[in-house]
């Protein structure tokens, strides 16, 4: 992983919003294989490792409906397992959105929420919300509302590539847990 790795990526970003700006070909989908994977590949992480990452990761309370949020990021050196393939610790909890998807939407803060409410072993990592442009960075490890732990809020096509490299590797970079 290096600056140069990340700011590639978010360069990725912008030349693929410009000539692909068609609200209607971007669902989710594309947004999480087209943008998303990217930017979490240059940070380090190996997504297509079941120890790095897992998709559509699983958290159910007691007593209600399965919770799924899109990628889950583990700590490498948990050695408890839930299962041999899902490490029992996750980092990162990622929600993607649809490029064009305007992330203030009360409901996509709350479903986030939820997703970290059912997941306490991630308290000293991070919740993202993004739409591979826009990265909402939730630092988990300070005190108070879920609102209030909104530490970063990014439009990677506007802006300072280097700056935007810069905080997504401090916060989100995989050398961040891998030590």
């Amino acid at each position: 992983m290096s600056i140069v790795g990340v700011e590639t990526a978010i360069q990725h970003i912008r030349n693929t919003i410009a000539e692909w700006d068609d609200p209607d070909s971007w669902s989710e989908i594309p947004t999480r294989y087209v943008l998303i994977d990217p930017v979490m590949k240059a940070l380090g992480w190996d997504y297509l490792n079941p120890r790095h990452c897992n998709f559509e990761h699983p958290r159910t309370p007691k007593g209600r409906r399965m919770k799924k949020v899109d990628y889950a990021f583990f700590h490498p050196d948990q050695r408890e397992y839930v299962s041999p393939n899902y490490p029992n610790r996750p980092v990162i909890l990622l929600e993607a959105k649809a490029l064009f998807e305007d992330l203030g939407k009360p409901g996509h803060i709350g479903q986030l929420r939820s997703y970290v409410n059912v997941s306490p072993r991630v308290q000293n990592g991070y919740a993202v919300l993004t739409n591979g442009r826009h990265w909402n960075l939730y630092n988990l490890s300070w005190r108070g509302r879920f609102s209030d732990k909104l530490e970063f809020c990014r439009d990677l096509i506007s802006g300072n590539r280097q700056e935007h490299a810069k905080v997504l590797i401090d916060c989100l970079g995989i050398q961040n847990w891998w030590r």
